[in-house]
């Protein structure tokens, strides 16, 4: 009896470690989906953004169709301020010479403007590269998260399965070693008795 009593005791604490190793594995995999879902969500707004300057940096290189919203290279503010300050300039110039609607005070503005155009339109597109490098460098991120994931949570699978495994080897392992020890002494009882 007591040999039973012994191998009960044994298969149940089997089960007890086996339910402590699987939740200690279920544990993981919760911690590693809530660290893969944060980091995420934390670079999507970057992701975003460097996708929508991608497709506005496509459709000023003229390889995309023009994106939803988008205004354009005349709409940024960096031009409309350089624009608006270069025209006062030359306005209030030609204001204090009193030539304000003269031909050479048109002449000038459209220069200017022309200047400003080429040299903003520039600086327009290094920004928008930047921006689309910066959700490149933002999606990189992220599949580097969802790999790190991938094997976390693989790793928490395996260790779930091996508890499982190792819980059901040593209920078995108990009740054998019972059933053997039970008939050990039955054998010895018979031999000598």
């Amino acid at each position: 009896i007591g040999e039973i009593g012994s191998a009960l005791i044994a298969a149940n604490s089997a089960k007890k470690a086996r339910k402590s190793q699987s939740r200690a594995a279920r544990n993981d995999l919760e911690l590693q989906q809530n660290i893969y879902n944060e980091t995420s969500d934390n670079f999507a707004p970057f992701r975003q953004q460097g996708l929508n300057a991608f497709n506005a940096l496509n459709y000023e290189m003229g390889l995309g169709e023009r994106p939803d919203n988008f205004a354009g290279f005349q709409e940024s503010p960096g031009y409309q301020f350089a624009m608006d300050q270069g025209a006062r300039a030359v306005e209030g110039s030609a204001a204090a010479g009193g030539n304000v609607r003269s031909g050479a005070t048109m002449k000038a503005l459209n220069q200017f403007g022309q200047g400003v155009a080429n040299q903003e339109y520039g600086n327009y597109m290094n920004r928008l590269g930047s921006l689309a490098n910066m959700g490149q460098a933002a999606a990189g991120n992220q599949a580097a998260a969802g790999a790190n994931f991938a094997a976390g949570a693989g790793n928490a699978y395996g260790n779930l399965g091996n508890a499982q495994a190792a819980g059901a080897i040593g209920v078995n392992n108990a009740v054998q070693g019972g059933i053997n020890n039970v008939l050990a002494g039955y054998q010895m009882n018979q031999m000598t008795g």
